[in-house]
């Protein structure tokens, strides 16, 4: 009988069942201060690439990657100004451009990895396009903005494409006053979405990690901070060469390997 009920469910193409099989691809937030290794460690993800360009920091960072044969398409979004006249308009016609331009890569079976760098100015065009302004809106009017823009990234999950979020960092406040530290800045839910918190950084200094690995002044480095697949990564840091986007996808998602992400 209750094989019955579930080849009822199963015919009526409204439930499939569950598999175990694991796809090469994931949906992270790459987020940093200015000039820590967003754009570049977004880019040693698997191309063909398409890169929502509204933060314009490609220049001096995609040439060595399409120098190496890389397949890069950038699409450039004209940033509005709330203290343009029809601020609100504006921002609806590029936010729904970016909607279905969004979908068409999505459905494109070339496409690798889609970038939004950055999505905290995504964000910001998604906010201006409901209220058209960015100031002095009160939090209960934010129910159909935020439902949007959550509709809007996980999109990305239903793909077999890697989404990578850039996400700008502000600094942190408490009872109006600067902590010295600093938040991501963007879209609230991101960390929700998202299967990976990613930060990239250049040190400073020679420094020893948490991990006991030593980082030289001005190597790269990566820290993942939080990961819905392997939650034992958290907290875990990739270095030097080994500090790209296939080692670290292939050490978040269980099954794949550096080379399925080239």
């Amino acid at each position: 009988m209750a094989n019955m009920v579930l080849d009822t469910l199963l015919k009526g193409g409204k439930f499939v069942a569950a598999t175990n099989e694991v796809k090469a691809r994931m949906t992270a937030a790459i987020i940093a201060r200015e000039k820590q290794g967003k754009t570049h460690l977004a880019l040693t993800a698997p191309g063909p690439i398409v890169v929502f360009d509204a933060d314009y920091g490609l220049e001096g960072v995609v040439g060595k990657f399409v120098d190496a044969g890389k397949k890069i398409y950038i699409y450039r979004i004209e940033m509005p100004s709330q203290e343009e006249k029809d601020a609100g308009k504006i921002a609806s016609e590029i936010w729904d451009e970016i909607n279905a331009l969004f979908i068409d890569v999505l459905r494109n079976p070339e496409v690798r990895t889609v970038i939004f760098d950055t999505a905290s100015e995504l964000w910001e065009i998604a906010r201006l396009a409901y209220f058209g302004k960015l100031e002095q809106v009160k939090s209960h009017h934010y129910g159909m903005v935020n439902a949007a823009f959550r509709r809007f990234l996980k999109k990305g999950l239903d793909s077999d494409k890697n989404i990578l979020l850039l996400q700008k960092m502000k600094a942190e406040y408490l009872d109006d006053k600067r902590t010295g530290k600093y938040e991501m800045s963007g879209f609230g839910d991101t960390s929700h979405i998202v299967q990976a918190l990613i930060y990239p950084n250049h040190s400073r200094v020679q420094k020893e990690l948490p991990d006991g690995q030593t980082v030289e002044q001005g190597q790269f480095y990566v820290e993942v901070r939080d990961s819905r697949h392997s939650p034992e990564m958290m907290n875990s840091f990739f270095v030097g060469e080994l500090a790209t986007f296939p080692w670290i996808a292939a050490s978040i998602i269980k099954g794949t390997s550096p080379d399925m992400y080239e």
